[in-house]
């Protein structure tokens, strides 16, 4: 079996000791595995692809969940009350599947300006105030991912001008450089 030998600086030789202990007996295979996760993370990197956090969930319970991948395109609607908005973002991933970030948002036109006239109120009279984005749920939001292995696949799943502009850059250069 061939062998390894790697020096630790004393500074470092902590984070080993802990890193023993978690491991159990094999040292090695938890210093492999954090190799290769870095290997695949800089070679994504470096074709244009990045570390994604996105928060997952419903009814005010939530997640994060993070991958790799590169941002297509983006849209929002509201629906006719105005009370409810999709924001949509489509990314690439580095499996070359499109990712689907879906973020259901409910608020109330009424809550909404009762509370802009509360931080106006706030903001003159020099008040501390909670946070707006908690303030400002009125029922829980919604927040999805879904993966689809194709661009036909995701086609039904958007609004139509989102699906027209990716369709455009279907085929062109990722690398949207304008030289201007």
């Amino acid at each position: 079996m061939p062998n390894k030998t790697i020096y630790v600086a004393e500074g470092d030789l902590e984070v080993f000791e802990e890193a023993q202990k978690r491991a159990g007996s094999n040292l090695s295979a938890t210093i492999a595995a954090a190799l290769k996760q870095f290997i695949k993370t800089s070679e994504a990197k470096q074709e244009g692809f990045q570390e994604i956090t996105i928060k997952l969930g419903e009814d005010g319970t939530y997640s994060y969940k993070r991958f790799l991948g590169r941002e297509l395109g983006r849209s929002q609607t509201i629906d006719d009350d105005r009370e409810t908005a999709h924001v949509y973002i489509v990314y690439k991933t580095v499996k070359q599947n499109y990712a689907l970030y879906t973020k259901e948002i409910h608020r109330s036109i009424h809550e909404l300006m009762r509370l802009e006239t509360e931080r106006k109120l706030a903001e003159k009279y020099n008040l501390e105030r909670e946070s707006d984005e908690e303030a400002l749920w009125i029922q829980p939001n919604r927040y999805t991912l879904d993966v689809y292995h194709t661009f036909e696949e995701l086609k039904e799943h958007l609004p139509v001008k989102l699906f027209n502009t990716l369709s455009r850059q279907q085929g062109q250069s990722d690398d949207d450089f304008l030289d201007i």
